[in-house]
């Protein structure tokens, strides 16, 4: 006798087994499959329950019948993870309503239901397969049901007289012989037994097993010592409602979102958990409830509102006893939410299942861990070589499914993200390195993401494209807005997902045939939406920076990355962003700023106040569509101060270069010295120059007093009202 592993293996895996199973028992088949649930919990006591969209006995076998059985299969497993049990009929039946002796469509199983030690040896050598029902005996050998696949259907009479001399044959004493009908409802793999505590109704022998036969009926009957052919007891009308080619079973049920009032159902017991969860675990189950809510709202389709479902989680915390200031306790529950919500989506088939990441990663352990048991010795006679072969061949799936799912996943180790700290920060260089810049004014720092900002128009591709250009390598775009960029060592990814027919239009004025090679080399293009939404799957990113070999990707544009608007989508994005910067990847973004935004500060960047927070320098380019020239500010710096600059974009040739307008080195030799006022005068073309752009101009001319191009000739007298001035170097 062998015991059955007692954990609840993941819920997509459950979901496989009970599919596997009712595909066993009726494709090919026409009539009605009939389920129902036992709910233990309620309140007036144990009764049967329907469920949502199939009623038991609803349930109609169409054509496109594995669309129809892959719902059921998600639904009864979802049903039985909200504590009820779970029951089908294994035999399709001739009505939708009523679910009696006598009106299968087909029999061809016979069943077993053994309360008690399955002979596991008789059942293999008999070619069934079989079920653990969750139950155990004293020893912890498992109960289970047992079934005999047959090349044809029989009477009913010879299928009562077969599941009969079944039972007897592998449970004897132990055998149910109330479970000999063809109307019988048997616990399916993959569901929960809910007697006690919850324990997996799992396989014994899978339907696939190399061991499993098909018995022609006769065969079957004098293995099991049965007189063939079976005598009828007497014979009766025949089932008054016909199911066939014609007649009442014509008319077939469209498959109906069975998962969609299980999960709401769900998410009712979940905000309920989150309200009255104890004192001191209402973050922890806000947590959990909320990563289970992000994968069912994932897999539900239309069902859930996740905005809905997020604010309910929201308030189910926020409205909890607590000497905690309510406004404080509303913004710990988003955060909560959000970090639940993100892990959730990551990992739905974990999350559905309700285990957090620590959960998961201990089952993950455990499920490794091999029994150190020595085995009875077993004479190899072929039976035993076949299970051996199968055995095999199942651990050979096993892992090359994990070497694939290895090379899928990204890396989340952090021991390779943690240094010694006196290295790493020693070893520092002391100033921001340069992708796109020098000495000192940078635009781009290595290992700092750059955030473009304007209106349409204004040129924001047609920048990031002679950026990029200038990454692969193409000498012509060594120098961009008198900055050097620096060449990269891989290949640059860009992002088209915002009009790719247009990307591709402008590139194609800035190169040539003889770059097409070296093109080729260095740079891959993505053309429309990424494959998912980024701001909620920040590890794609990363996967496909990985794919193409990339140390350099143009996101064009945020807006299509996923919602960026709240601080939800802009921590998402930030995740996707600081990954890839870890793993070396130079990230440049283009996006727009505010609607109404005037672009003189971060403020007027649209979206959530992370896409600014987390980028290491963000330009704004300022004017119209179409305009030749436009202005470029440096809102935020890793280094000091670029610009204000006019540039000007040859629209022909795809180029873009400075205009200058304030020569501050001409201005300090013409005028004997100049002031920051007067400088800012020039800078921002201001008739007054506020506070800031006063400040910014003294940073430009200490700046150029640095590199020797101005000297100081005045260090003023703030007493008296003479300001500082800078003059020609001598």
């Amino acid at each position: 006798m062998t015991q059955t592993d007692r954990r609840p293996a993941g819920l997509d895996q459950r979901t496989a087994d009970l599919r596997l199973y009712l595909r066993e028992l009726f494709d090919g088949t026409t009539g009605y499959v009939h389920a129902a649930t036992l709910d233990r919990r309620a309140a007036e006591g144990i009764g049967w329950q329907p469920l949502r969209g199939i009623r038991e006995g609803e349930g109609r076998i169409p054509d496109d019948r594995p669309a129809l059985l892959d719902g059921l299969a998600e639904a009864l497993v979802l049903e039985s993870d909200l504590g009820v049990d779970v029951f089908t009929c294994p035999y399709p039946l001739m009505g939708a309503r009523v679910r009696a002796a006598g009106r299968a469509t087909t029999r061809r199983h016979a069943h077993a239901d053994i309360d008690g030690p399955v002979d596991l040896e008789r059942a293999r050598a008999l070619g069934a397969w079989a079920v653990a029902s969750g139950s155990t005996a004293a020893d912890g050998t498992p109960h289970g049901h047992i079934y005999v696949r047959m090349t044809e259907s029989v009477p009913e009479h010879a299928h009562t007289a077969l599941c009969r001399a079944l039972g007897q044959m592998i449970g004897g004493e132990h055998h149910d012989t109330g479970k000999v009908n063809d109307n019988d409802v048997l616990r399916p793999p993959g569901t929960l037994n809910h007697k006690r505590d919850p324990q997996p109704v799992a396989w014994l022998i899978r339907p696939d097993d190399l061991t499993v036969r098909t018995w022609e009926p006769e065969a079957l009957a004098r293995e099991l010592g049965v007189q063939w052919p079976i005598p009828d007891p007497g014979e009766g009308p025949e089932p008054a409602e016909a199911v066939g080619p014609t007649g009442v079973g014509r008319e077939a049920l469209e498959p109906v979102p069975l998962a969609e009032g299980l999960a709401a159902r769900r998410v009712d017991g979940l905000v309920r958990m989150v309200a009255e969860a104890e004192r001191g675990a209402g973050n922890d189950a806000l947590n959990r409830a909320a990563g289970v809510c992000a994968a069912l709202c994932a897999t539900a389709g239309e069902g859930l509102d996740p905005v809905e479902v997020r604010e309910r989680l929201v308030q189910a915390y926020r409205d909890r006893p607590s000497e905690e200031p309510r406004r404080q306790r509303e913004q710990t529950a988003r955060a909560t939410v959000r970090s639940g919500w993100r892990w959730g989506t990551a990992h739905p088939a974990e999350a559905r299942a309700d285990r957090g990441p620590r959960a998961a990663a201990e089952v993950a352990e455990e499920q490794t861990t091999l029994t150190t048991t020595e085995p009875e010795a077993v004479e190899p006679d072929d039976a035993f070589l076949r299970e051996v072969a199968a055995e095999v061949r199942r651990l050979r799936i096993r892992d090359a499914a994990a070497e694939v799912l290895r090379g899928d996943q990204v890396d989340a180790s952090p021991s390779r993200l943690i240094q010694p700290g006196g290295s790493l920060i020693l070893d520092t260089p002391e100033h921001p390195v340069p992708i796109w810049g020098a000495r000192g004014q940078v635009l781009m720092a290595h290992g700092e993401a750059l955030l473009i900002v304007g209106p349409s128009g204004v040129g924001k591709s047609t920048l990031a494209q002679q950026f990029m250009l200038g990454r692969c390598g193409l000498e012509r775009f060594a120098e961009l807005l008198d900055q050097t960029v620096s060449p990269g060592e891989g290949r640059v990814l860009y992002l088209a997902m915002d009009r790719p027919a247009q990307t591709l239009r402008s590139l194609r004025r800035m190169v040539s045939e003889s770059e097409r090679a070296l093109l080729d080399e260095r740079l891959s293009i993505w053309q429309g939406p990424p494959p998912a939404k980024l701001t909620e799957h920040p590890e794609v990113l990363l996967r496909m920076c990985r794919e193409a070999g990339a140390d350099t990707v143009v996101i064009d544009s945020l807006k299509d990355t996923g919602s960026v608007v709240d601080d939800e989508g802009g921590t998402g994005w930030n995740t996707a962003r600081q990954t890839v910067l870890a793993e070396g990847v130079e990230v440049l973004e283009l996006h727009h700023q505010r609607k109404g935004g005037t672009l003189e500060g971060l403020d007027d960047v649209y979206g959530s106040t992370w896409l600014t927070a987390g980028a290491g320098s963000v330009l704004a380019m300022i004017g119209r569509a179409g305009d030749p020239v436009v202005k470029v500010r440096h809102l935020k710096q890793p280094a000091e101060e670029v610009g204000p600059l006019n540039v000007e974009h040859d629209h022909v040739a795809g180029r873009s270069r400075v205009v200058l307008t304030a020569d501050l080195v001409s201005m300090a030799a013409r005028l004997d010295g100049v002031s920051a006022v007067q400088a800012a005068h020039a800078l921002f073309s201001a008739d007054k120059p506020d506070a800031n752009q006063k400040a910014r101009a003294r940073r430009r001319l200490e700046a150029l007093a640095r590199e020797g191009r101005v000297r100081v000739v005045d260090e003023g007298d703030a007493a008296n009202g003479r300001p500082k001035r800078w003059g020609a170097a001598r």
